[in-house]
C-alpha cells in the first residue's frame, strides 16, 4: 500500500526494517531509520499523529535564519478521539526544557527537529517510554544556546484508547523503569516521578481552557482528521 502510494514520488522511500523489535514500542524503527537518514536534519512523525500542511516550511525558515540550531521543537495540539476535543500544550524555553529532561520528557518527538549527526549519535533503548531515555542523552550533549522552540502550533498529538500511552498508570510504571534502567535507586526513581506528576497534573487543568481556531483551521483540521480515521 506504501508503495502505491508514493511510487513516482522521489521524496519518498519505503523501507522495510530488518531488525525484529523485542517489545511493543517503536524504538526500532526509529534506530532503522536514524541509520537510513541523510539529510541535515531529522524530524519524527508517528503513525497516529498528524503534521499541518506548513510544519516543515515553519520548521524550514526559523532554522534557516539562525546561525547553529542543533535542536528545534515546537508547541503543538493535543486531540482526544474519544471526546473529540483539542487542546494545546504550550512550549518550554530552551533551558527549561534541558533541566527537566532529566525528570520528565520535554518534547514530543512529533514536534521535534535535530540534527542528524547528533540524532544519530544516540540510540533508542528498548524500553517503553524510550523517547524519554533518549531526549535525555540528547539534551544532555547539546548547548542550550544551540537549542530553539517555535513557538507557532502546527502538529497534532492523537489521543486515542488504543494508543499504549493512553494509560496514565503505565506512563507512571514506564517513567519509573526508565529511571531504574539509568541506574537510579528505588528512592531515587520514585522521587523523580514527583516532577512528571506535578507537570501532568498542570496539563489537566491547563486542558480546561478553550482552544480558539479560525474557522479555516478548524476546517483543514477537521478534514484532516476525518481522512486520517478512514
Amino acid at each position: 500500500m506504501l508503495l502505491s502510494l508514493v511510487s513516482g514520488d522521489r521524496r519518498f522511500r519505503v523501507s522495510r526494517n530488518p531488525i525484529i523489535p523485542t517489545i511493543r514500542s517503536p524504538y526500532s524503527a526509529r534506530n532503522y531509520a536514524l541509520l537510513l537518514s541523510s539529510g541535515k536534519y531529522v524530524c519524527f512523525l508517528d503513525i497516529d499523529d498528524l503534521w499541518l500542511p506548513s510544519h516543515l516550511s515553519i520548521y524550514y525558515r526559523h532554522i534557516s535564519s539562525l546561525p547553529v540550531c542543533r535542536i528545534a521543537y515546537s508547541a503543538y495540539f493535543r486531540y482526544d478521539f474519544s471526546s473529540n476535543a483539542f487542546s494545546w500544550r504550550p512550549v518550554l524555553p530552551p533551558f527549561l526544557a534541558k533541566v527537566l529532561s532529566s525528570y520528565i520528557n520535554p518534547v514530543p518527538m512529533l514536534s521535534s527537529c535535530i540534527e542528524s549527526s547528533l540524532a544519530r549519535g544516540h540510540a533508542f533503548p528498548a524500553c517503553n517510554h524510550e523517547d524519554f531515555i533518549y531526549w535525555r542523552q540528547v539534551f544532555s550533549s547539546v548547548s542550550v544556546d544551540h537549542i530553539t522552540r517555535i513557538c507557532s502550533r502546527s502538529s497534532i498529538y492523537i489521543e486515542n484508547s488504543c494508543s499504549l500511552s493512553s494509560s496514565k498508570f503505565l506512563m507512571i510504571l514506564w517513567m519509573y523503569r526508565c529511571h531504574r534502567y539509568l541506574g537510579a535507586s528505588i528512592f531515587v526513581s520514585l522521587l523523580r516521578l514527583v516532577p512528571w506528576c506535578v507537570m501532568q497534573l498542570c496539563f489537566v487543568l491547563q486542558r480546561l481552557a478553550p482552544v480558539r481556531l479560525s474557522l479555516s483551521s478548524k476546517a483543514m483540521i477537521s478534514d484532516m482528521l476525518y481522512n486520517c480515521a478512514d
